[in-house]
């Protein structure tokens, strides 16, 4: 079911065990029953269970948007993203709330082989890698171990155990560089109304104002205070309190 033409409301099933199953599901179904505040606390309630899981994630962002909380719906949209980036439901919301935010802050150009890179590395989640890499790893073995026992067959066995090792190497290599990527450039979204960054911690010289729902990276962590830059490099400092992180 879809309320608007762009966007998907529906509530996703997940399997999950014992407790956390019934959480769940009651949570769908305060949901269906328009009880948004209550949906929200049980979906909160696994998330701190440490239940990250994409559909999970959507849901709250859905429940989110019903209460109109822009900021935390982009902000669960774009960690369920992370985990699924296949998932079309969560890529189409998050586009969709995108274009209602105040700020629509212009990307810088990038080149061709940058953007080539990026959707190969945004295609796959890290455990589809981590998944990849092991099944390729685990084909390479099998076919070494197939021409040591099956000589017969070794002409046949070879060339397979040959692509099943550039695929691991492909593989673990992109899952090392998603890694990498996730640990060095993270994410904030604004979830107050207006963020003023100002020139230093504790300062009251403003950089730059932003608006809920708005996506910075962060440069520095310095307790309650963090660097963070727009997409165009301007940086500044906010506190901790008035945004969360990816």
């Amino acid at each position: 079911m879809r309320i608007w033409i762009y966007l998907s409301w529906i509530i996703v099933p997940i399997c999950a065990i014992a407790k956390e199953s019934q959480i769940y599901n009651k949570a769908n179904q305060m949901y269906r029953s328009n009880q948004f505040e209550e949906a929200a606390v049980l979906y909160e309630s696994l998330v701190a269970k440490g239940i990250h899981h994409a559909d999970v994630f959507y849901n709250l962002g859905n429940t989110c948007f019903r209460l109109n909380k822009i900021g935390l719906t982009i902000l669960n949209y774009e960690r369920g993203a992370y985990l699924n980036p296949q998932d079309e439901d969560i890529r189409a919301n998050l586009k969709f709330v995108n274009a209602k935010l105040v700020d629509q802050l212009p990307v810088p150009p990038s080149s061709l082989l940058k953007r080539v890179i990026d959707s190969i590395v945004n295609f796959f989640s890290e455990n589809q890698l981590a998944w990849l890499c092991s099944l390729s790893w685990q084909g390479t073995a099998l076919f070494l171990i197939l021409m040591i026992f099956l000589k017969k067959f070794r002409n046949v066995f070879r060339p397979l155990s040959i692509v099943a090792l550039i695929l691991m190497i492909f593989f673990g290599s992109l899952w090392g560089f998603k890694g990498y990527l996730q640990s060095t450039y993270r994410h904030i979204i604004i979830i107050k109304p207006q963020l003023s960054v100002v020139s230093e911690p504790e300062g009251d010289q403003v950089i730059f104002s932003v608006h809920e729902g708005t996506k910075l990276l962060v440069r520095k962590k310095m307790n309650n205070w963090w660097l963070v830059s727009l997409p165009n490099g301007v940086s500044g400092w906010a506190k901790k309190q008035d945004f969360e992180e990816i």
